[in-house]
């Protein structure tokens, strides 16, 4: 019988094992956040206590007040657990509970030492237990409320069983009063036969938990991915509205270079109709002089091409397409917006002082690139018009910051209010009357986020805006 008791021990021990490892594996690869470490504390004591009574005829009773320990340990994280469904565990919860468990393994121990104990031993066990399990119910009973699903049912029906069958097996142990657990194994079958209806109650409860932690992981692997797509069409969807914003934001930037685009594009025409009209004249009076007419041609040519380079201008600002960012010298980046600000900078009688004194190859997207510049040159040129500024300047220096190139753009207008320094670049902050509020921030959307680099502006300048533009110089 003693045998058979050793047996059943092991059983439970290996099928506990099972569990906490199997657990382990889903902790390990899972963000499982219903899977604690108490759980995983509970499983192991309970196997290494089972574990420990194997093989106690092999390695000495003294090991006996271990598995004791182990057991209560088990019982207090279950607990511990299932406290953790409802509420946050505090350390005082923690201490105490080991507390508990310390004490009564030293009185276990006390007993233990003394002979014929066998029946106090079992009593310390199992008033500690049913004061635990009597916590667990508590515990239990709570998350009823809040979720009744069937495996909390079951777990609490178990627990209440595991509760009368070690109720009723204290009292049959007590009835009996052997002299040690030997007497027991040999002689009291019936004895033993409770004993394991009790410990089958523990492990079911253990399959039941381990049935709803599965049961949680699987709905919230299933919740992770649904949140996934979700976040994936938001982002598209962010996506998409950032582009149309910048979108709109070219057509609001560019409206007020509309009328001396339309004044500069008519220089080029008029010289293609005067040079064309020499060329008809000559063609009437056929008074043919090769050289003059070749040169007329080349004028042709050049206004034709001036007036095709300001179109492209203006039709790259307008252009929506995908991100592509490209290897460009930084001078030539601002050469190129020479057509498309040099109209308004000229018809608001505004001057551009360049000081170009590092020009690094940038990896960036030049529409992008040169809307975020027009972006900052705009907001300066209405800034100083409002203010009334007379002799109005904008200031354009580069230099080298480290493995970064530096563009600084100020302007000698009002500057900023100390009240908008903290959320100039948010959506829809302006100093504007008629401003949205998109200009600055897609701005630092197309720096930040889709070049690189970072754009901030200078509180403690002595007069009127400073913004600085930082950008990643390609090695």
């Amino acid at each position: 019988m003693q045998e058979l008791n050793q047996l059943f021990f092991g059983l439970y021990s290996l099928i506990l094992a099972g569990l906490f490892f199997g657990t382990l594996h889903i902790q390990a690869t899972s963000s499982h956040t219903h899977i604690r470490q108490y759980w995983l504390l509970s499983v192991g004591l309970r196997a290494l206590a089972f574990a420990i009574w194997s093989i106690v005829p092999f390695i000495g009773m003294p090991f006996l007040t271990l598995a004791a320990a182990c057991f209560l340990g088990s019982a207090a994280f279950l607990a511990i657990l299932f406290r953790s469904w409802n509420q946050k565990v505090d350390h005082m919860t923690i201490y105490v509970s080991l507390a508990v468990v310390l004490i009564a393994a030293m009185i276990f121990e006390y007993f233990r030492q003394q002979e014929n104990s066998f029946v106090l031993r079992m009593s310390t066990v199992s008033i500690t237990g049913l004061l635990i399990s009597a916590w667990e119910l508590i515990e239990l009973r709570k998350k009823m409320k809040i979720e009744p699903a069937y495996l909390i049912k079951a777990i609490f029906i178990v627990t209440i069983a595991q509760v009368l069958m070690t109720i009723f097996t204290a009292v049959v142990t007590y009835l009996y009063t052997p002299a040690n657990i030997a007497y027991v194994a040999q002689n009291q079958s019936r004895s033993l036969f409770v004993m394991w209806i009790t410990l089958s109650m523990h492990l079911i409860v253990y399959m039941f938990i381990g049935s709803y932690l599965y049961q949680k992981l699987v709905m919230n692997e299933n919740r992770i991915s649904r949140e996934k797509e979700m976040i994936e069409k938001l982002l598209t969807e962010r996506n998409a509205m950032i582009n149309s914003l910048m979108f709109a934001n070219r057509a609001a930037s560019t409206g007020a270079l509309s009328a001396s685009l339309a004044h500069e594009l008519s220089q080029p025409l008029a010289a293609t109709m005067i040079n064309g009209k020499l060329l008809q004249k000559i063609v009437d009076k056929n008074e043919w002089n090769t050289a003059e007419v070749s040169k007329l041609i080349d004028n042709v040519i050049i206004e034709n091409r001036r007036a095709s380079n300001i179109v492209l201008s203006l039709k790259n600002i307008f252009k929506q397409s995908k991100i592509d960012l490209e290897k460009i010298d930084l001078l030539h980046a601002l050469e190129a917006l020479r057509p498309i600000l040099f109209p308004q900078l000229k018809e608001k009688v505004v001057r551009l002082v360049a000081h170009i004194d590092y020009s690094p190859v940038v990896k960036m997207n030049l529409a992008e690139f040169h809307q975020v510049i027009v972006n900052i040159a705009n907001n300066s040129v209405e800034a100083m018009e409002a203010a009334g500024v007379t002799d109005k300047q904008i200031t354009l220096k580069t230099r080298k910051k480290e493995d970064q190139v530096e563009i600084i753009i100020s302007d000698n207008g009002p500057g900023i209010p100390a009240e908008l320094h903290d959320s100039l670049f948010e959506l829809m902050k302006t100093t504007k009357e008629t401003g949205t509020g998109l200009g600055l921030w897609l701005s630092r959307h197309i720096i930040e986020q889709r070049h690189g680099g970072k754009i901030k502006f200078s509180p403690s300048a002595a007069t009127g805006a400073v913004i600085m533009i930082e950008l990643p110089v390609v090695v």
